[in-house]
């Protein structure tokens, strides 16, 4: 029998009441450990005894592996089969390059005020249908996933385009294509009849900002001409959430908070788990504003009140934590993400197969940088080519291949692969850490400090009982 000895992705800390959580990054496993099993756990964990169960729960869950097991080329292996896999299609579909809200902190990097062509529908179009048809032909028992991004600017400007492109891609499916339709709206136009149309053509997964409760709302998510436009959001979402449970959708609300809208953002908690709370398709986050370099001076409006990167941290980790006790009552599980999860890659920009399609046909790689020519990474063809630049290429080019030795030997790898391409091409060989390692032990003591004052409640992180 090989020996084992623990992961080189292992997190271990002790907890205030003397007991012990073990955090590993590769496979994303929380385990907390009673303080009277505290000695034989860090025994087993630095001395395995093979036949003892909980090594076998510890290896189960990858805080022992075989003692010549490589971990890092598990990760490598993982990143190079997601990123090279043709049987999976990612793109970002940017239909209306417009808008009809004025938030000062959009990201887009220039307004170009652009519907998307026919004959772009039309590339894209058969650039799928190339690759489904050849997939076809190379291996026909496997299918084709395609997720299809709705974006903007605002989609829903461009709706009838949308439901019309939908319903062409259903002709895909007879070549064992399945398609996954997601749409990132403001919800100001987001009618329950639009959005039965919208459903009934495979588009089922939904996203909706709220910056806070209607005060705070209106001040930053306005219409062009300055009018507020909370209310006219929230009544859609609340009458889409009368629709019966038969109807199939996953809606997510974010949370877009500065340091001076913390209070509006626990408002709009309580609002969301009033309203909500009993509703499985329905579930909220929180994210701070970010100061994205554009065309424009408009984040000049908020750019003193946005927070600094460790204070956004803990400002989402607090209200992550809020948003997990409060619908713990419930037994829901939302979005939250108290500890990071393994992952194969920070953004779908790493894969060879995932675009943002501009609405002039223009692709680019970063959704910060739609809208300028220059920044662009190539271009779809009428006949359907993806046809990359030099600068497209090199953002092509694979982690694994960038030299960062500093990130290959990092703890957190598994959960950061290395962070925002963006920020690594431009920090000239920096690295582009999010989380550090403070973070994760500070994460894991809440959460465990959670799941200890309502174990009966199902959790939001991966946790096994070690007995």
């Amino acid at each position: 029998m090989t020996p084992l000895t623990q992961s080189r992705y292992n997190f271990v800390e002790r907890l205030s009441n003397n007991s012990l959580a073990l955090y590993n990054t590769r496979t994303g496993s929380l385990i907390h450990v009673e303080p009277n099993e505290v000695k034989k756990v860090l025994s087993l964990l630095s001395d395995p005894v093979p036949e003892d169960p909980m090594v076998v729960t510890l290896e189960k869950e990858g805080f022992l592996v075989p003692y010549d097991c490589d971990e890092l080329e598990i990760v490598k292996q993982w990143y190079y089969e997601w990123r090279d896999d043709r049987y999976l299609i990612h793109l970002t579909m940017l239909p209306a390059e417009a808008c009809n809200f004025g938030c000062p902190y959009c990201f887009q990097f220039n307004r170009r005020n652009l519907l998307m062509k026919p004959s772009v529908y039309d590339g894209v179009f058969k650039y799928l249908e190339n690759l489904v048809k050849e997939n076809k032909r190379t291996d026909d028992n496997r299918s084709t996933m395609i997720k299809i991004s709705w974006f903007g600017g605002e989609p829903t400007l461009a709706f009838d385009n949308i439901v019309a492109f939908h319903k062409k891609l259903k002709s895909l499916e007879d070549y064992g294509a399945k398609i996954r339709g997601i749409m990132v709206t403001n919800g100001y136009l987001l009618t329950v009849d639009k959005f039965l149309k919208l459903t009934s053509v495979g588009i089922k997964e939904f996203q909706v900002t709220l910056d806070g409760d209607a005060e705070n709302h209106d001040k930053l998510r306005r219409l062009k001409n300055g009018k507020p436009t909370f209310q006219t959001i929230y009544d859609n979402l609340l009458q889409i959430s009368q629709l019966q449970q038969d109807v199939e959708f996953r809606f997510s609300i974010r949370g877009n908070f500065l340091r001076t809208s913390i209070d509006s953002m626990h408002r709009l908690l309580e609002m969301f788990h009033s309203d909500f709370g009993d509703d499985p398709r329905f579930e909220i986050y929180f994210r701070p504003v970010y100061n994205f370099e554009t065309t424009r001076d408009d984040i000049d409006e908020v750019s003193s009140e946005i927070c600094g990167y460790q204070e956004g941290l803990q400002l989402q980790l607090a209200l992550a934590l809020k948003t997990m006790r409060m619908q713990r009552i419930n037994s829901t599980v939302r979005m939250f993400d108290p500890l990071p999860r393994p992952t194969p890659s920070w953004c779908p920009a790493e894969r060879n197969y995932a675009f943002i399609v501009g609405a002039d046909g223009l692709l680019f790689l970063c959704d910060t940088w739609v809208g300028d020519e220059g920044l662009a990474h190539g271009r779809v063809s009428e006949d359907g080519r993806i046809l990359l630049n030099e600068d497209g290429k090199k953002w092509r080019v694979s982690f694994f291949e960038e030299n960062r030795k500093r990130c290959y030997e990092c703890k957190l790898l598994p959960v950061c692969m290395g962070g925002c391409k963006r920020e690594r091409l431009s920090r000239l060989g920096r690295p582009a850490c999010y989380w550090s390692e403070e973070d994760i032990r500070s994460a894991m003591h809440r959460v465990i400090e959670l799941n200890t004052l309502n174990d009966k409640a199902e959790p939001s992180q991966k946790s096994v009982d070690i007995r």
